[in-house]
C-alpha cells in the first residue's frame, strides 16, 4: 500500500471509529472496542498482501508476548478454549496413566476451562474456590493417588496464591496449567500470573484486557513443550517446530517428506495474520490498559463499600496486584431486595451485567447428561454461594471518570430507593 493511500485510509478509519466518550444515556457495556486505526490498518496490508493464513506477523506477536509475559516460548492459537485444549492433550497424551489422569478444576470458572478435560478422557475433578479472591488456593486436600494436574483459574483478574499452589505440586509431583485468560498482567508477589506453572494459557477475546478478534495463547519455558503444542495446534506436522527438533525428527523419517511429517496427533487451531496484525499492537497498550482498568475499579470499590452490609466485594489482597477484568459482586442475604431486582435495575439503566464466569459448573444443566465424567470432590459451599447471589458489571480501558460517576449513581438510587 502507497503512503498516500495509507494515509487517506488512516482519515477514513479514524473518522468513522465510534467515539470513546461518554455521553448520557449511553450504555455502560463490558468493553469497548480498545482499537485504533493502527490495528485495522495493520489488518487491511495483511489482506492485500495476499499473506492472511498463520505467518510473520503471528510469530512476531509470538516473541513480543512472551518478551512482555518473561517466558522463553508462546504458542498463538485461534482462541483461549484452544489453548486449554491443546495443554489437555499433552496431558492426556504424554503425561497421564491408567491410573494417574485426574485433574482438579475450579467449580467456579469458564465452562471452556472444564470441557476440554472431559473431550480429551481426562478426569476432571471439581473443587471448591475461595471467597476472598474466587480461587483456589490451596488444593492439597484434594489430592489423590490420581491427581495428575491442577488448573489454577486466576478469576476476574484476581491471583491464586502460586507460591502455595507450586510448593503443593512440586510435593506431589502434581502439573500446574495457569489459566490466566481473565488476568493479564495481574502477579503474586510481584510475579505476573502465567510465569510460574508448567503451562499458561491467555485469551484475547472481544472482552478480554486485550484483542485480536479471537485469539489465545500458550506460555512455556521449554522448547520441546511448546513444540509438542505447535504440532497440536496445527494437522501434527513439524512446519513451525524448532529448527532443532526439526532436524532431528527429519532424520529420523527420511522416507517422509518433511512438509508432510505427522510425528503427533493434531487439529487445526491457527490464528490468522489478521488477528497477529491487531495483536501486535494491542500489546503496546496493555500495560496502559491495566493500569486504567484499575484505577477505574478502585473508584468504584472505594464508592461503593458503603454497602458493604449488603453486597460483598473484592479488594486487592496482600501479595496480590489485580488486574481487572470486571467488577464482581456477592449480594448478601437481607430482607430489603434480592439479586435479581439489583440486576433489574442495573439494565433498566444500561449498565451491563453478567454471572460470574460460568457460575458454579455443578449447577448448569450439562452435567444432566455428563455427571459420570467429572468428579464432585466436597460441598462446594463457596462455588454454590457465587452461583447464587454472584454478578458483575463491565470494566474496562475506557470505563473514564463519566463512566464511573453514572456506575455510583445508579447504585446509590437502588439502595435510595429501598430507603437503605
Amino acid at each position: 500500500m502507497n503512503k498516500n493511500h495509507k494515509n487517506d485510509l488512516k482519515k477514513i478509519i479514524k473518522a468513522n471509529l465510534p467515539s470513546k466518550s461518554y455521553r448520557s444515556g449511553d450504555p455502560i457495556r463490558l468493553q469497548e472496542l480498545p482499537i485504533d486505526e493502527k490495528e485495522i490498518l495493520e489488518g487491511i496490508e495483511s489482506l492485500i498482501s495476499t499473506f492472511v493464513v498463520m505467518g510473520e506477523k503471528c510469530l512476531k506477536f509470538e516473541k513480543a508476548w512472551s518478551n512482555w509475559l518473561g517466558r522463553k516460548h508462546s504458542v498463538f492459537v485461534n482462541s483461549g478454549t484452544s489453548g486449554i485444549l491443546l495443554a489437555m492433550m499433552w496431558l492426556k497424551f504424554h503425561k497421564a496413566t491408567k491410573n494417574k489422569n485426574e485433574i482438579l478444576i475450579p467449580a467456579v470458572t469458564w465452562s471452556t476451562s472444564l470441557f476440554p478435560a472431559i473431550i480429551v478422557g481426562l478426569k476432571p475433578v471439581l473443587v471448591d474456590i475461595d471467597l476472598n479472591n474466587l480461587c483456589v488456593n490451596s488444593f492439597e486436600k484434594h489430592i489423590t493417588k490420581n491427581t495428575l494436574a491442577f488448573l489454577p483459574v486466576h478469576l476476574m483478574g484476581h491471583s491464586c496464591n502460586m507460591d502455595k499452589i507450586n510448593k503443593e505440586a512440586k510435593k506431589h509431583n502434581i502439573i500446574v496449567i495457569e489459566d490466566c485468560c481473565e488476568a493479564h498482567g495481574a502477579k503474586f508477589k510481584g510475579k505476573k500470573v502465567g510465569t510460574t506453572g508448567d503451562v499458561s494459557v491467555f485469551s484475547y477475546m472481544f472482552a478480554h484486557h486485550i484483542i485480536t478478534i479471537e485469539g489465545g495463547m500458550i506460555s512455556v519455558n521449554n522448547e520441546k513443550l511448546a513444540d509438542i503444542h505447535r504440532m497440536f495446534r496445527a494437522h501434527g506436522w513439524i512446519r513451525e517446530i524448532s529448527e532443532k527438533n526439526k532436524k532431528k525428527i527429519i532424520s529420523e523419517n527420511p522416507d517422509i517428506h518433511p512438509t508432510f511429517l505427522f510425528p503427533e496427533l493434531g487439529l487445526n487451531l491457527r490464528p490468522t495474520e489478521i488477528s497477529a496484525a491487531f495483536g501486535i499492537h494491542q500489546i503496546k497498550k496493555l500495560d496502559n490498559f491495566i493500569k486504567k482498568r484499575r484505577v477505574s475499579y478502585f473508584k468504584i470499590f472505594n464508592k461503593l463499600i458503603k454497602y458493604d452490609k449488603y453486597l460483598t466485594l473484592f479488594p486487592e489482597n496482600k501479595n496480590e496486584y489485580l488486574s481487572p477484568f470486571a467488577f464482581p459482586i456477592l449480594v448478601k442475604k437481607n430482607k430489603y431486595f434480592t439479586k435479581n431486582e439489583i440486576l433489574e435495575h442495573l439494565s433498566l439503566n444500561k449498565i451491563d451485567h453478567r454471572p460470574i464466569a460460568g457460575s458454579n459448573l455443578a449447577e448448569q444443566p450439562f452435567m444432566k447428561r455428563y455427571k459420570k465424567y467429572i468428579t464432585i470432590r466436597g460441598r462446594l459451599t463457596n462455588s454454590k454461594i457465587v452461583h447464587k447471589t454472584g454478578f458483575f458489571i463491565g470494566l474496562n480501558q475506557d470505563t473514564d471518570s463519566s463512566r464511573v460517576k453514572y456506575i455510583i449513581k445508579t447504585f446509590d438510587e437502588f439502595f435510595k430507593n429501598k430507603g437503605l
